[in-house]
């Protein structure tokens, strides 16, 4: 199930993250998204809004959509009495914290249809005819919807907000700079021992002046050599 970029958001306890939702794309058909051909069941493609779960229900008629048909085709809230989608009842989204891929509240919300069709009985016949549901409306009728809130306890939120002040601050990025002028340094004064042992105390000398000039230069932010 895919949700999409929403806005920055910040809890109740101060933590920023972004915000994830679903969409009118999330469990939309081929109607919406092209390419959405390949969620149809035996070319059976459901309204957009719809998840058919068929398939793995052992063919049962079950399809899958938001709360009161929320994101869905306006057809389905035409074929029942009693839907009413709002946001924010009915929207599932989940908020994280960018630096660290960690949930801070999440809202997963689902309803679960019925795909009700008028049963004539089998064959020319209609063996099987049961006749209070031959002039039934096809129709898919919601059962049940449900929901999962979540949310990062209070007590977590501290330990959070130091952890992301310390990540964004200057602070590592000054740590992380002196630690990669130490290492180029350490492998320049290795590379002069090596070649004090291998070359003439005259071009020693100059390749130490190169040497210390260079990693003078690395510490300036610059990437070249005077000449």
């Amino acid at each position: 199930m895919s949700l999409f970029y929403d806005k920055e958001i910040e809890d109740e306890n101060g933590v920023p993250g972004y915000r994830y939702s679903a969409t009118n794309h999330t469990f939309a058909n081929e109607t919406v998204v092209p390419g959405n051909e390949c969620y149809c069941v035996e070319g059976t493609c459901a309204p957009t809004g719809l998840l058919n779960a068929e398939s793995c229900r052992f063919g049962s008629p079950a399809f899958i959509s938001f709360p009161h048909f929320l994101h869905a085709d306006p057809y389905l809230l035409d074929t029942v009495e009693g839907v009413a989608p709002n946001m924010e009842d009915h929207h599932f989204y989940i908020d994280l914290i960018p630096e660290l891929g960690i949930p801070i509240q999440v809202a997963a919300r689902m309803q679960i249809n019925m795909h009700v069709i008028p049963y004539k009985g089998n064959g020319p016949l209609h063996v099987g005819k049961i006749d209070i549901l031959s002039k039934v409306e096809e129709v898919y009728l919601p059962l049940v919807w449900f929901e999962t809130i979540a949310a990062l306890p209070s007590s977590y939120a501290r330990e959070l907000k130091a952890l992301l002040y310390i990540m964004n601050s200057p602070i590592i990025t000054i740590i992380f700079s002196l630690m990669v002028g130490l290492g180029l340094l350490t492998i320049i004064l290795v590379l002069v021992y090596h070649y004090q042992l291998s070359s003439p105390a005259s071009s020693l000398s100059l390749f130490a002046l190169k040497a210390i000039e260079f990693t003078l230069l690395v510490f300036e932010g610059k990437s070249y050599l005077t000449d």
